[in-house]
């Protein structure tokens, strides 16, 4: 593999990046701005190795164009650069919400939607705004929430079938993200749903 310099490597993508990846993450209205985008970031390419602070100018000026893109579309979209695709995104929530019980490892997570585990924990985190371990105790206590406000189920029960190894790691887990013991938490809430 050579190195090529920034500008002859970008010169060499700009016709897939026109036809391809715009199409894929750019709406319409978006794509009509696409030229300017792509200049501000060949230009922010080619500043990297010398100038940060007129390359961090000119990713600040990129998602600003992004941004307002967005706004004027109703801010309906979020345009997520880095982050996993809607699909890869409905894809991992589906299995994680269907084996939380189970353990879930990264590895298995990123095969789902054909990433390798680093570029997966960076995109997932990009998307969800968490780890994927965070967001797997995050929905297990979420879920434990909602079985503890409609059953009368041993805490116990509710630990191992959220999937917490047991009944410590529960109580350690859901004071850490919900402020309170479980106990605590159901004895001020069961009832009220």
């Amino acid at each position: 593999m050579s190195y090529q310099p920034a500008a002859r490597s970008f010169d060499t993508a700009s016709n897939p990046f026109d036809g391809v990846v715009a199409g894929q993450i750019l709406d319409d209205e978006v794509r009509a701005f696409a030229p300017s985008l792509k200049d501000i970031l060949a230009r922010a390419e080619r500043s990297i190795g010398g100038d940060l602070d007129a390359t961090r100018a000119l990713l600040a000026r990129a998602n600003a164009m992004i941004a307002e893109a967005v706004e004027t579309q109703g801010g309906t979209r979020e345009v997520s650069l880095g982050g996993l695709a809607p699909w890869q995104a409905k894809r991992v929530s589906a299995h994680i919400n269907a084996h939380l019980g189970d353990t879930i490892p990264v590895s298995h997570l990123a095969q789902l939607v054909t990433l390798s585990a680093g570029h997966f924990s960076r995109a997932f985190k990009q998307t969800f705004g968490d780890t994927p371990h965070g967001h797997v105790m995050r929905r297990r206590v979420e879920t434990a929430k909602a079985m503890m406000l409609k059953s009368a189920e041993p805490l116990s029960q509710i630990a191992y079938l959220c999937g917490f190894a047991d009944q410590a790691h529960f109580s350690r887990t859901f004071r850490k993200l919900a402020g309170a013991t479980p106990l605590a938490w159901r004895r001020a809430h069961y009832g009220r749903a």
